[in-house]
């Protein structure tokens, strides 16, 4: 019954709005704005995301950064007049032993829903800790069009959380020499179908991210108590 209430709100969005792809929390839809290539976007309270990959800054940004125990997250592939495929890049801030108490153990429930994480992530700056970029581990939610997906359920307040989504031609529709143009995709057995890579060919994480001991020592969750 939500969902069938969630894409009928998208389809009155749809009538009157440019068709993208949409996210709910609860009913509430969340609009998205287009990144614009943009490698840093302002956060509220002086928060940033900074160092964001350019396959996210090629799409939309969904600016909700808090989200309360036991709302639904809901991921809605309105496509493009081409009905064109999504794919929904959900951020978490990820400081083992640290960010458990405010990433809603997402990373965990993720994984075991069969989406991988990546390290092809955006940083977290606070405005309480100065330059010091935190970290985030990105999850890739594959969305066909005219489909919604429904992350698992979060066992704590979510904080420091970001999405961002492209609309992008499904591998399948794609030939195989354009396969793997997005790295999405790749060929198998002569056929180009969805990759679990989440990070491009030959990326490399080498950003000055906060590791080890100089992330717990900062730990965000610290600064909600």
């Amino acid at each position: 019954m939500l969902t069938a209430l969630l894409v009928f709100f998208a389809l009155l969005d749809s009538c009157t709005a440019l068709i993208e792809p949409a996210m709910y929390i609860n009913t509430r839809r969340v609009h998205g704005k287009a990144a614009n290539g943009a490698a840093k976007i302002s956060l509220q309270k002086g928060a940033e995301l900074v160092d964001i990959p350019a396959v996210m800054s090629g799409g939309y940004f969904f600016p909700i950064e808090e989200v309360d125990m036991g709302d639904d997250i809901m991921l809605y592939c309105m496509g493009s007049l081409n009905k064109s495929d999504c794919v929904f890049f959900v951020n978490v801030y990820h400081c083992p032993r640290c960010s458990s108490p405010v990433n809603g153990d997402l990373p965990g429930s993720l994984t075991l829903a069969g989406y991988s994480g990546g390290s092809c992530s955006p940083g977290y700056k606070h405005p309480q800790t100065g330059d010091s970029v935190h970290p985030m581990v990105t999850f890739s939610v594959p969305v066909s069009f005219g489909k919604s997906v429904t992350l698992p359920s979060h066992a704590t307040d979510l904080s420091f959380f970001s999405v961002f989504a492209v609309v992008t031609t499904s591998c399948q529709k794609r030939t195989l020499s354009a396969c793997e143009e997005a790295f999405i995709c790749t060929v198998s057995n002569k056929k180009c179908l969805p990759s679990t890579r989440i990070c491009p060919a030959g990326y490399s994480n080498n950003r000055n991210h906060l590791s080890g001991s100089s992330c717990t020592n900062q730990c965000l969750a610290g600064l909600l108590s």
